[in-house]
């Protein structure tokens, strides 16, 4: 299926001929469950375990992919297999798919939920109302939140361990006073909540295709103004006016010097092969560092061979989750 790639509002940034942009474009999850299957969720051990583990089969539900296994269903089978988060069998996952119907069990335990606050102190020169410059301290308190989780995923059917991520997040808040420290920010819940939303939409990517950010370098030259044109309708997500430029400039500097050739037939390399157009890409780009053995030629051909994987990984997936279509 064609990738889907759109502009990220991003700054722009120009140095020794090349311009740099985002662009979010569609990658496939990790791991393969295919859509449809019902997924359960395991309350966590440690501390705000019970509320990651609602907030993930929240998560789960809304990537309207899967089914997720209501709670009283899950308490029930748990509480008769005497489940233990920590220590999941094979014949205790299998035997859990077969009570819930569950194709896939996601377990795990919180291994750290941290909040601290710390006041730092440094002298300065502070102005009165009335302009006149005094030797003051200005003090600075810092609230921060870190939570580490360790997840798996495991097929029931099988008890095979699909996945084992220990995820992160840190999180935090300031307050700042002058000759006197600021009072304590209180910020714990509201902080570990984000850290939880981090960690939830880092797992997500794990077992769902997501959106994911991609810088795109793409050359320019002055004798060649067909690349700034391209580039400017590559920023907009129209690759394939993008792609009409480069040819022109391909044809155009087979009249100038190597590297210049290079760069324009870099260009429609990184053209085709942002729009699907991979193993033509993969050619251009080839050619381009033949003329000119630039490392960002060399590299951004690799970049395209991983495109090419994921895309097939990516069709797969979504054609699973839209019946196939």
């Amino acid at each position: 299926m064609p990738l889907r790639l759109l502009l990220l509002l991003a700054p722009m940034v120009t140095a020794c001929g090349t311009t740099q942009f985002s662009v979010t474009r569609r990658a496939p999850a990790e791991v393969n469950i295919p859509s449809g299957k019902v997924i359960a969720v395991t309350p966590l051990p440690g501390t705000g375990g019970e509320a990651l583990s609602s907030e993930l089969a929240q998560a789960l539900l809304e990537t309207k992919r899967f089914q997720v296994l209501e709670r009283q269903h899950l308490d029930a089978a748990l509480n008769e297999l005497k489940f233990s988060s920590q220590h999941v069998s094979d014949e205790t996952a299998m035997s859990f798919g077969n009570m819930t119907g569950a194709s896939t069990l996601v377990t795990g335990e919180v291994t750290k939920a941290d909040y601290r606050e710390d006041v730092t102190s440094s002298k300065d020169q502070c102005t009165t109302d009335d302009g006149t410059l005094v030797e003051c301290v200005r003090y600075t308190r810092t609230a921060v939140a870190d939570l580490r989780v360790v997840l798996k995923v495991i097929e029931t059917e099988s008890g095979k361990l699909l996945a084992a991520k220990t995820l992160g997040a840190q999180q935090q808040r300031t307050a700042a006073g002058v000759d006197q420290e600021p009072p304590a920010i209180n910020a714990q819940d509201d902080l570990l909540t984000a850290c939880r939303t981090e960690v939830v939409t880092a797992f997500i990517r794990v077992v769902a295709p997501h959106d994911k950010q991609v810088l795109v370098a793409l050359r320019t030259d002055d004798d060649l103004p067909e690349l700034e044109t391209g580039n400017n309708y590559a920023k907009i997500g129209n690759w394939s006016a993008a792609v009409d430029q480069y040819r022109a400039a391909v044809t155009k500097s087979k009249a100038l010097e190597p590297e210049q050739q290079a760069k324009a037939l870099y260009n429609l390399g990184i053209g085709l092969g942002y729009s699907g157009a991979f193993d033509d890409g993969i050619t251009e780009v080839e050619h381009a560092y033949a003329l000119d053995p630039d490392d960002l030629y060399r590299e951004q051909a690799g970049v395209i061979r991983q495109f090419k994987e994921e895309a097939a990984r990516l069709a797969a997936q979504e054609g699973e989750s839209h019946g196939g279509s």
